[in-house]
């Protein structure tokens, strides 16, 4: 993200928010923990998984299924997520101050024991449903990581978005119970849900990311191609949810795809200046991940 205002960089000592907190720093500090796993992408993340379980499972498999199951998705997140921050903790210190870490909200032995704790917890979990299921679930969760630790400055960063949200998705036809080759019908568009997902996250990031050398997909395509590219592949596969909804007769799979159409025409018309407004590129994407959540769920409610 970019650099805020002058006058937000102030240390936490002199902030008026009456919390000691860091600018722009919205909750307590003991909620500080909780902005280290990003949140709403998060919840995003947590909360399509359980839709898509119980689309794929044809039916609601259980309160208890669904609380373990999403219980296992949010450990992989809070890992990747913490490890994220940790690791960016000393650029964060110099282009985003605002952040925990550099902050002073909480000390970088906090986000290490999130991503131990949650790799730890994820095991058992993960185990309750069965040997294979674990092994998909660390495939998912390594891909999340090898993005932190490796892929995420480097022209490759979308193989780790890869390899987590199909691994993620495979993961859940397996718990299922229904994970057969037609799966493979699931990759063309999950792979266009999960690079524009992946691009629009990036997106507020690009001038900061090259200050540090970082060449990620979206600081290497520049702003106003990486939202072309967005647009493109958010257009793409709602166009192909709401005709193929249309021609099997698929009501739910419709109106997912028509709510996906109205959020992007919403999104990218209201944000076009996106390309140009850091704000705008933020705002674009809380407003492409419900969306691309609504064509992911879309796109299964279709094949299952």
């Amino acid at each position: 993200m970019s650099s805020p205002p002058t006058d937000s960089r102030a240390s936490p000592s002199k902030t008026n928010n009456g919390l000691g907190d860091a600018p722009g720093a919205l909750l307590p500090r003991r909620w500080a923990a909780v902005r280290l796993i990003h949140s709403c992408p998060v919840a995003v993340v947590v909360s399509t998984s359980v839709v898509l379980l119980v689309v794929v499972h044809h039916g609601s498999p259980g309160l208890g299924f669904l609380i373990r199951a999403a219980s296992t998705v949010l450990m992989t997140q809070i890992a990747i997520g913490a490890l994220n921050d940790y690791l960016d903790r000393h650029q964060d210190a110099i282009h985003q101050p605002w952040k925990p870490i550099p902050a002073g909200l909480v000390s970088p032995a906090v986000p290490l024991g999130m991503v131990l704790g949650s790799l730890v917890a994820l095991v058992p979990l993960g185990l309750s449903f069965g040997p294979a299921a674990l092994l998909v679930l660390c495939l998912a969760t390594g891909g999340g990581i090898a993005y932190d630790l490796w892929l995420k400055p480097t022209p490759f960063s979308i193989l780790g978005y890869m390899i987590g949200f199909l691994g993620l998705a495979g993961w859940i036809w397996l718990v299922a119970g229904h994970l057969t080759l037609r799966f493979l019908l699931v990759i063309p568009l999950g792979v266009s849900i999960v690079l524009a997902g992946h691009l629009a996250q990036s997106f507020p990031d690009i001038e900061t990311d090259r200050v540090q050398g970082h060449r990620g997909l979206a600081a290497a395509l520049g702003a106003v191609a990486t939202f072309r590219l967005i647009a493109l592949c958010y257009a793409a596969v709602a166009v192909t949810v709401v005709v193929a909804a249309l021609a099997a007769g698929f009501v739910w799979s419709l109106g997912f795809g028509l709510g996906a159409v109205t959020l992007g025409l919403y999104g990218f018309l209201r944000y076009v200046d996106a390309p140009v407004v850091i704000s705008a590129r933020r705002s674009l994407f809380g407003v492409v991940a419900p969306g691309l959540a609504c064509l992911a769920v879309g796109s299964l409610l279709l094949l299952a």
